[in-house]
């Protein structure tokens, strides 16, 4: 699965098993395209996953999607989570 089906995966989350399904694919994707991951170390993605987090509510701003509960995330803001560690900086 490359990134834009990695994407569209992401954004129908509603569920847990949707989400194991996604993390799936992400893994998958990892392997496949690595050249799509610039943290590809274990310290780079993680750096990018809590810099992701803390600063998600500007990221949500940004696309207009400013009333994203970040008290209490759903499957699917934990998977734009994964998402960006990909490439986040």
């Amino acid at each position: 699965m490359d990134g834009d089906q990695l994407v569209d995966l992401a954004q129908g989350l509603t569920d847990r098993r949707g989400f194991l399904e996604f993390l799936d694919a992400l893994i998958e994707n990892r392997r496949q395209y690595p050249e799509e991951w610039e943290n590809n170390t274990l310290e780079l993605f993680l750096t990018a996953f809590a810099q992701f987090t803390s600063n998600a509510e500007g990221y949500y701003q940004n696309i207009g999607n400013p009333d994203v509960d970040l008290q209490n995330p759903s499957w699917r803001t934990l998977a734009d989570a994964f998402l960006a560690a990909k490439v986040y900086e």
